[in-house]
């Protein structure tokens, strides 16, 4: 058997440039919104907090643009692009995803589990990560957007808010509350990448870049017994 690891083609281009621009938009968005949180204390002037009230806006509606096609394509694609590879809920999923946690609790020790394109603890994660920017997003459209006449209602509330002024303030501390879990999520995401990446030795960092991750023969042909490669996806020698 041919022990060298080859590329494989794993991830398409939507999958990648969706990934790279919710990225970056979120990784934006949170210092951002930190210094928004914190305007008051920071001394912020109120035309200057306008200015990144509408900047922290522009790049909330291309995260959301980016973020609606990303979801629309795990609903509609194949293969690994589809929610089927995403959200854990198959026997063997869930097999794999306990074989995870034993490995991480064991300190790492002996091989890691294989897996082909999302690991299901990841796919557990990437499904909560979904689902608070999707609120991210409804909560931030709806902050700024919503408000009296044509005055964005962030603009016309930039100081202290009313019980009565839009928006509430239940609204503002759940909109904190969730980029607060994304800021976790990020944390345990490049944690999880640094350790596969080290372990593993599949180009698992670039691979959001090239769409390809490195396997053997002999763990090709354990992937293609067990069913963990989606039909749609090529497998390039």
């Amino acid at each position: 058997m041919n022990a060298t690891h080859r590329p494989v083609a794993v991830w398409d281009g939507i999958v990648r440039i969706t990934h790279w621009i919710n990225a970056i938009a979120v990784l934006l968005l949170l210092p951002l919104g930190t210094v928004l949180f914190g305007r008051e204390w920071l001394g912020i002037s109120k035309p200057h907090v306008e200015i990144l009230i509408d900047i922290h806006a522009a790049i909330g509606f291309t995260l959301a643009a980016s973020l609606t096609i990303r979801i629309a394509y795990l609903l509609a694609g194949e293969g690994v692009a589809s929610w089927r590879d995403v959200v854990p809920h198959t026997k063997a999923q869930f097999s794999l995803g306990i074989a995870t946690i034993i490995y991480y609790l064991s300190g790492c020790k002996g091989k890691c589990p294989l897996y082909f394109a999302h690991n299901p603890l990841a796919g557990l994660a990437y499904t909560g990560f979904f689902l608070f920017a999707a609120s991210q997003v409804i909560t931030g459209a709806a902050m700024y957007l919503l408000g009296d006449g044509l005055i964005p209602a962030a603009h016309a509330h930039a100081g202290h808010h009313a019980a009565n002024t839009w928006p509430p303030e239940w609204l503002m501390d759940f909109h904190a509350f969730t980029a607060l879990l994304i800021f976790l999520f990020i944390i345990a995401h490049l944690s999880a990448l640094a350790l596969h990446d080290i372990v593993e030795k599949r180009g698992l960092a670039s691979s959001m870049i090239s769409g390809n991750k490195f396997f053997t023969d002999t763990e090709m042909d354990q992937l293609q017994q067990s069913g963990a490669i989606p039909d749609k996806n090529e497998t390039p020698t």
